[in-house]
């Protein structure tokens, strides 16, 4: 709970700096680039640091692996700063210098997330809300510093944010000793891609409907692991094979029916193949 606290008030904090500093056109290129930089993020949680924490219960060396997959965010935070760069440079000048600050900003954010999915796999919650704690005083001092400097644009808010996950990075250090290797970044998403891009995919389905059923906990997409390998799942977070129960289809199914009727065609549950293999029926 403490890190989601602390990561949402940080968000909170530079959006809010960003409705009260900049005027409507400045602060339409911020939302969008914050936007996609959010998007950027979810997408590397799906692609590299989920399947770390569901293969991190058959991991000896937690640390190890999560470098190597701190490697990975690495290899695909530069991959996206090259392509802000150069979106930056064929782009409009009013993105110029926030893409280009996002370019900066992004490695920070993602490596910063690799630590506190190590402190997870750890089971050190509380630690990874000090991370989060640290990275959110910092950018608050940061856009109090802009405020009184009267340094309002768009990548000095990006910046602070920047700051605060730089300084998650070196808290994060402090706390696991964790070193990246971003060598070996291509081998690790050859490795667990099979696991990842499914959950990348499901993600980007979840995001552009607007359904995020898992919300922020960290082991959110687990019930997308492929069945081919259910020894990856574990007790926590959905079955994969049961996800329609757990998330409370059946609940939304009976409201559904109670409203419209026994005749009600929009049902989820009932007839589905979850139904028939795993649900008694009353005799």
């Amino acid at each position: 709970m403490l890190d989601q606290a602390a990561s949402s008030l940080q968000n909170f904090t530079i959006l809010f700096a960003g409705m009260r500093w900049l005027d409507l056109d400045a602060l339409g290129v911020f939302a969008l680039v914050y936007a996609l930089m959010t998007l950027a993020l979810t997408a590397t949680r799906s692609l590299v640091l989920e399947p770390y924490l569901v293969r991190s219960t058959a991991t000896p060396d937690l640390v190890r692996a999560g470098g190597r997959a701190a490697g990975a965010c690495a290899l695909v935070s530069a991959v996206l700063a090259a392509a802000s760069v150069l979106a930056a440079l064929v782009g409009p000048d009013s993105f110029r210098s926030s893409l280009l600050a996002a370019a900066v900003v992004l490695p920070f954010v993602l490596i910063q997330d690799s630590y506190r999915y190590v402190l997870f796999a750890q089971g050190r919650q509380l630690s990874a809300g000090v991370n989060d704690s640290v990275g959110l005083l910092v950018s608050l001092a940061a856009i109090i510093g802009l405020g009184v400097a009267r340094h309002h644009g768009t990548a000095y808010l990006l910046g602070a944010w920047g700051l605060g996950c730089l300084a998650g990075v070196a808290v994060g250090f402090a706390q696991t000793r964790m070193v990246p290797a971003p060598r070996s970044g291509r081998q690790w998403l050859r490795e667990h891609g099979d696991l990842g891009w499914p959950l990348a995919g499901s993600t980007a389905a979840q995001q552009g409907t607007g359904r995020r059923p898992h919300g922020r906990d960290p082991w959110a997409g687990l019930g997308f692991a492929p069945l081919a390998q259910p020894d990856l799942v574990p007790s926590k977070g959905f079955t994969a094979i049961k996800h329609q129960r757990e998330v409370g289809t059946g609940y939304f199914d009976a409201v559904t029916t109670t409203v419209q009727g026994a005749q009600a065609s929009t049902t989820a549950l009932a007839h589905s193949t979850e139904d028939e293999q795993f649900f008694e029926k009353p005799k």
